[in-house]
Formats: C-alpha cells, structure tokens, sequence
C-alpha cells in the first residue's frame, strides 16, 4: 500500500500533462438520476487531463468542496445499493461474519445475455474510473472493497487464506475436507456422506494442450 501512495504522488508530481495543470473537470449530473448519470458520464470519460474536479446537480446552486464530497459519498452509497441497475448489481457483501460486513466485492453474473454482459463490462469500466476519480482527486469514500479485490488491484497474488476474507463459510468447508481427506480418517461412503462431493455443470469447457486426464482432475 505504500508503494501504491508514492507512485500516485509521483505521477501527481510529474511534468507530463496528467492532470497537473489548471484543467477542471466539471461534472453536471441530476441528484434523482446519480448513478445513472454518473455511470454515463465515466463511461466517456476516455481522456484525463485534469488538476481540479467541480460538481454541479442540476437545479441547484450550489458548488465547490463540500458538493464535491457530497457527490463522491453519495455516488459510492448509490453503487451499493444499486437493485435495478442496468446489466445488474455491481457489488455484494460476500463475508458471512460480522467483522466482514460492509466489505464488497464484485458480484459474479449469471446473465447470458450479450446486450447485458456488454452494458455490465461498461458499468465496470465505470466503476474503476470512480475509484481512480477517488484516490486522484484525494477523495474519502464510504465504500471498503474485500481483501482479495484490494490485492488484485495493487497486483499481489492471491492465497489461499485470501478465500476465509471472502467467505468464512465457504473457507472453512473447504479446509476441514482438505484436513480429512490429508488424514485419511473417514472411509469413501463417510466422506461422501459427510460433505456433498456433487456438482452440477452447467457449461463444458475444455482447455487446449492439456491431456484427458488432467482436464478430469481438473
């Protein structure tokens, strides 16, 4: 996280023309309509050369720091919340423990069909351009993303212990499998019976340059 601070004041600091000069962005957007309105405008928000951010809502008069924060709280609060979004909601809450509440991840889509997969990549494009608004503009957002998100986007990699920071529930099942089929304690029907070893495959893939077994181990 320290490395990605200084390499965000560095490209701050830097003489190429990467939002340091005197450049504004100005966002106009409808307080009824934020989230729509915003997704629209980050959508095309393909070139950035901007020092200085300014939000206006339409109708109202007022502008400056304290809009600014405004629109970033509330844009962030409108993305969680988000039910009947185009292309589906962008984010859940996958931890089961107290202590993981209010930590989001992207949510996994089961839509199929090419119109909303399109418009669900362009929300997601969306969102990251917010997040990026966010950490350039020095903006406090109440949206906490997952620890595995948070290692993606700084490119770590992941481990296995990332899984219990996702979902406690799921971490947990798989660890106790893994330690009984390691001490080799139950019998095959205990096994079978203790955990459902059963899944149902919607969709084959199979994977170029691999033997048959291995795409059956796999």
């Amino acid at each position: 996280m320290a490395r990605f601070r200084h390499q965000v004041n560095v490209l701050r600091e830097s003489p190429r023309d990467l939002g340091s000069g005197n450049n504004t962005l100005t966002i106009r957007i409808r307080r009824s309509h934020l989230l729509q309105d915003g997704l629209d405008l980050l959508k095309n928000l393909t070139v950035f050369k901007y020092g200085q951010v300014r939000v206006r809502f339409e109708g109202e008069d007022g502008s400056g720091p304290g809009v600014n924060r405004g629109f970033f709280t509330a844009f962030a609060n409108a993305l969680k919340s988000a039910e009947k979004l185009k292309g589906g909601k962008l984010l859940h809450e996958p931890g089961k423990l107290p202590e993981q509440a209010a930590l989001y991840a992207p949510l996994p889509s089961t839509n199929e069909a090419k119109k909303e997969k399109e418009e669900r990549k362009h929300n997601f494009i969306a969102l990251g351009r917010f997040i990026g608004l966010c950490l350039w503009f020095k903006q406090t957002v109440p949206l906490v993303i997952g620890r595995h998100v948070a290692k993606f986007l700084l490119g770590r990699e992941l481990a296995w212990h990332d899984v219990a920071f996702f979902n406690s529930d799921l971490y947990e099942g798989l660890r106790r499998m893994l330690l009984d089929v390691d001490e080799g304690k139950k019998s095959r029907e205990d096994f079978l019976s203790t955990y459902c070893c059963y899944f149902e495959v919607s969709k084959l893939y199979i994977m170029p340059f691999r033997s048959l077994r291995s795409r059956h181990l796999w």
